[in-house]
């Protein structure tokens, strides 16, 4: 069949068509060959330099300004798309500067999803015939078991309530702590997160924090400049500290703990 866009049109075969389909489901990436990849990649790049010769001729002065909408050259928010997110890296460095400059304000960072897939370890194993070592994982369910106090107080639930999920690049913590004076701190945060041996990156979607960092109810997330930290490993376990949260976590095959500064320290078991 062919795809339109306006007055251009380019043949696509039945499984051109399920690969676009696939590319908003990253399990479905998972499965994808090579192949399937080199297909997505052709795709893009075949759209990319149409995008050029569309905004070129603009330039021009051969086109109108609102050409790129009305011949459906704006994608809208394209680094959401999964398969996008993971073929972008390497074509960006391919595109002139004005839709290197358009793809990238079209999604704000905190939109943008993780790429899930290695495609150099993908390529490794079908060309040469050999699978790249695995990355380690944090992904899991973590319960909180009790926060020890720089004075040696010891907090267990009910005291002290938290759950923490990590799993595909997505987390979700929620935190409920009794007071002294019987008030309730609370926290509940969803986000993304992108972990390896040498680097963690992470970006709050949304939180609700209450009499936490400050007294009253607030959704603002921490300020940041740098979504990524820098990954220390030794022993089996990986030490990092989380972009504008002020806290060092240290993660092994038990669970982690968790430091703030020289207020506690929170021990987290992994359930599952």
């Amino acid at each position: 069949m062919e795809r339109a866009f306006g007055l251009f049109h380019r043949g696509f075969s039945a499984r051109m068509n399920r690969l676009v389909t696939e590319s908003e489901y990253p399990e479905a990436l998972k499965q994808w060959t090579l192949e399937d990849w080199e297909t997505m990649e052709r795709i893009e790049t075949a759209d990319l330099r149409m995008l050029e010769m569309i905004q070129l001729q603009v330039e021009q002065g051969l086109l109108p300004p609102d050409a790129v909408d009305r011949l459906g050259y704006n994608w809208g928010p394209i680094l959401n798309n999964p398969a996008m997110a993971c073929i972008w890296q390497e074509l960006r460095t391919q595109v002139s500067a004005s839709v290197l400059k358009l793809i990238e304000d079209s999604t704000p960072a905190a939109g943008r999803v993780p790429c899930q897939v290695d495609l150099q370890a993908l390529r490794d194993q079908t060309i040469l015939g050999r699978k790249k070592t695995s990355q380690p994982s944090i992904d899991g369910t973590y319960e909180l078991t009790e926060r020890v106090m720089a004075d040696g107080t010891i907090l267990r639930p009910p005291s002290v309530v938290a759950l923490y999920t990590m799993a595909n690049g997505q987390f979700n913590l929620n935190l409920f702590v009794k007071n002294r004076d019987g008030t309730v701190a609370s926290e509940s945060t969803v986000g993304r997160y992108t972990f390896t041996a040498d680097k963690y990156c992470e970006w709050i979607v949304y939180t609700t924090r209450n009499n936490l960092d400050k007294p009253g109810v607030t959704n603002e997330t921490p300020v940041v400049t740098d979504h990524c930290a820098t990954v220390t490993s030794k022993d089996g376990r990986f030490t990092f500290s989380p972009p504008g949260e002020g806290v060092e976590v240290s993660f092994g095959t038990e669970g982690f703990t968790a430091k703030i500064g020289g207020e506690f320290v929170d021990h987290w078991k992994k359930i599952r």
